[in-house]
């Protein structure tokens, strides 16, 4: 399709693509290449994909705009995929379907909430609100290929990670901001960033049993931040509870790291290489 799409008050059960060998190429429900999609107050329920497909929603375009809508149990590597364009979100809810096994179609193991991959470096983008994305089988959010997104007034639960981040590159290529978010009992780790930039205002990461509250490269700024109730017992890491940052700047504001825990050390907070700068800090 190449158009400006409207859908309302709409419901799309149980479809499938089951042939999608091209990665640019189709949705379990809807995909849409060359235009604008606006989604209102509609339910997604079922829909599945082969390959790299998403199982409900997929667009290379321009725009797409979801409101008031729901998506559960999309069976396929993401819920909606935005391979160019800018995603607008709010008033959304994605219900995954842990705790379960989990399915594979073609060898794809992983289901993700929002996955902002561009095709091209930095092609794709997210504003996210007042959302809530739970039970899903890897990462509420994940921002790759330099892409950005804003995340504000939303919570993440019980998903297997919260946010996965790329790198940087510069600007707001490869950056999650997000404001007045809750990511929590997760089984991996609340934010996991391979080098990119993580800023956080007014934000709670809570209860990670598995791999820290925050784990891995980058730059970090927190501003009036709670890291509360995580663990890391990963076996090759057991350091930095709170935050396990291997190689990274950290610049901590009015934030506290409270009852996190880590076998080895760390139990806050675990810098191996880079800077660490803390203004009105709690670490208890």
């Amino acid at each position: 399709i190449t158009a400006t799409v409207l859908i309302r008050d709409s419901r799309w059960i149980s479809n499938a693509t089951v042939n999608m060998y091209d990665y640019y190429g189709g949705g379990g429900a809807i995909f849409v290449r060359g235009g604008n999609v606006h989604v209102e107050r509609s339910r997604f329920l079922d829909n599945r994909s082969r390959h790299f497909a998403p199982s409900q929603i997929g667009v290379a375009g321009d725009q797409l705009w979801i409101t008031g809508t729901t998506f559960e149990r999309g069976l396929g590597p993401a819920y909606i995929h935005i391979l160019s364009g800018t995603l607008v979100a709010s008033d959304t809810v994605i219900t995954g379907s842990r705790p379960i096994t989990t399915p594979t179609i073609d060898g794809n193991a992983f289901k993700i909430g929002f996955f902002i991959y561009g095709n091209l470096v930095g092609e794709a983008s997210a504003q996210i609100a007042n959302t809530r994305v739970s039970s899903v089988t890897y990462e509420a959010l994940s921002v790759q290929r330099c892409s950005y997104a804003f995340v504000r007034d939303s919570v993440f639960m019980r998903n297997a990670l919260g946010i996965r981040v790329q790198q940087n590159c510069g600007g707001n290529r490869g950056l999650v901001e997000a404001i007045n978010l809750v990511i929590q009992e997760g089984e991996q780790s609340g934010i996991a960033s391979e080098g990119g930039n993580v800023v956080l205002t007014n934000t709670a990461i809570l209860s990670h049993p598995f791999r820290s509250g925050i784990v891995g490269a980058g730059n970090f700024h927190l501003t009036d931040v709670l890291i509360a109730n995580n663990v890391n017992v990963r076996s090759d890491e057991r350091v930095g509870g709170g935050m396990y940052i291997w190689n990274g700047n950290v610049f901590l504001t009015n934030t506290q790291l409270i009852s996190n825990y880590a076998p080895l050390g760390g139990g806050g907070i675990y810098l191996g290489q880079g800077a660490l700068r803390a203004n009105n800090v709690a670490v208890l």
